[in-house]
């Protein structure tokens, strides 16, 4: 457990509604991911679709795939 859940489960008080999420940064995870959340279409999804298509293209540099 990772982020605000994991001070939870340790005891804070603190709560949040978010969700923290650790991926491999795969290629098809990345597809996944952006495919995710472009479904999803809140206007902070649209941040995280383009450093999630940033990291995809690095991978896709540095693979040659």
């Amino acid at each position: 457990m990772i982020g605000g859940w994991a001070a939870i489960i340790h005891g804070s008080a603190r709560v949040t509604l978010d969700v923290d999420v650790v991926y491999r940064r795969h290629r098809d995870n990345l597809e996944r991911l952006i495919q995710l959340k472009r479904a999803a279409g809140r206007p902070k999804d649209f941040e995280v679709i383009g450093e999630l298509q940033a990291l995809l293209e690095e991978r896709r540099k540095l693979t040659g795939s």
